[in-house]
């Protein structure tokens, strides 16, 4: 349903919302928070992030909000997707959550994550949250390449471990906390989507990317970085 270029736009509105929601319970903010952030921090000055897919938004506000209260430089970001709908929602979404202040530390630009249309080494970091398992497993390499093209220091992809209590998970809770008919109805299959360990190393070394690290987390959540 989500992937339908042809979905109803509140539906589709109203389930990225609720994914911004399951973020923050099921680990996506954290993994950003504890092991990107990090990263951030350690940059000369003030870093410079591509978000690929990003859906609302949710995880470069959280960057920029975290940033703040630590007191490091707010990082520059820029937020693609493919979708201007879902662009047009990401910008409301940043809007309120962010002062004017750090609002200006985010842009919105339409984006084919298949053939990025930034130089190379044009951002710091690239960013992909829960984007590589929409894609068909030949088209990942490709996509890894690109967001290592596009890299100067590096990437760190955040998506889903494929397993049977990551599947019954978000079955009874996207239905146990009355979501709407397209999460309870993606999530699982999201899931069904994701990866094995074996899978990921595997379109690493087709995509020629030899040093990452890959780790897994309990929220049944693969994290990949090769900065």
């Amino acid at each position: 349903m989500m992937d339908d270029p042809d979905c109803d736009p509140a539906m589709l509105k109203e389930a990225l919302g609720e994914i911004a929601t399951l973020n923050t319970f099921l680990g996506a903010h954290s993994i950003y928070k504890h092991r990107f952030l990090p990263l951030v921090e350690s940059a000369q000055g003030r870093a410079t992030i591509l978000d690929v897919g990003t859906g609302i938004g949710d995880i470069p506000v959280k960057i920029i909000q975290w940033s703040s209260a630590r007191g490091i430089p707010v990082p520059s970001v820029t937020a693609t997707d493919l979708r201007n709908d879902v662009l047009d929602t990401a910008r409301q979404y940043a809007a309120r959550h962010l002062s004017p202040e750090y609002l200006e530390s985010l842009s919105f630009q339409e984006a084919d994550l298949i053939k990025l249309p930034f130089a190379d080494d044009a951002f710091d970091f690239v960013i992909a949250g829960q984007v590589l398992h929409h894609f068909p497993t030949d088209k990942i390499p490709t996509i890894l390449r690109e967001m290592d093209r596009v890299a100067r220091v590096g990437f760190f992809v955040e998506d889903l471990h494929r397993h049977r209590i990551a599947y019954n998970s978000i079955h009874i809770l996207s239905r146990l906390f009355g979501m709407s008919k397209m999460v309870q109805h993606d999530g699982p299959l999201s899931v069904n989507s994701g990866f094995t360990r074996r899978e990921i190393a595997d379109c690493l070394k087709k995509a020629g990317i030899e040093s990452y690290r890959l780790q897994w987390h309990v929220t049944f959540r693969w994290s990949i970085s090769n900065v």
